[in-house]
């Protein structure tokens, strides 16, 4: 009876052995899998903050830049009035230096 549980214990510790290599294996592959979903989370997070930091300055710049650029306004007609009125000094307008086309147009 004793040789039968000895030798029910050895197999029993060889059997334990080959499993404990095939969880090592097991171990090795979770770990580098975790690394890895890591490295790729990382990667896809990254920009979205960066961008989540930068683009909002980036687009507030690019659009008063064109704003100014355009003219933009509540009223666009009214804008346009406004400016030319206050750009329009008659008396800067040299006559001599105007082209003819220009001078025929006036007469």
């Amino acid at each position: 009876m004793e040789e039968k549980i000895l030798e029910l214990l050895k197999k029993n510790l060889e059997l334990n052995k080959e499993i404990y290599k095939i969880v090592k294996g097991i171990r090795h592959y979770v770990f580098w899998q975790r690394v890895w979903g890591a490295i790729k989370l990382i990667l896809i997070l990254t920009p979205i903050i960066v961008g989540a930091i930068y683009l909002p300055k980036f687009f507030s710049e690019l659009s008063e830049r064109y704003s100014n650029l355009l003219n933009f306004s509540a009223n666009p007609i009214e804008s346009l009035i406004n400016n030319s009125a206050s750009n329009l000094d008659l008396n800067s307008i040299d006559l001599k230096s105007l082209s003819p086309e220009l001078k025929s147009l006036i007469k």
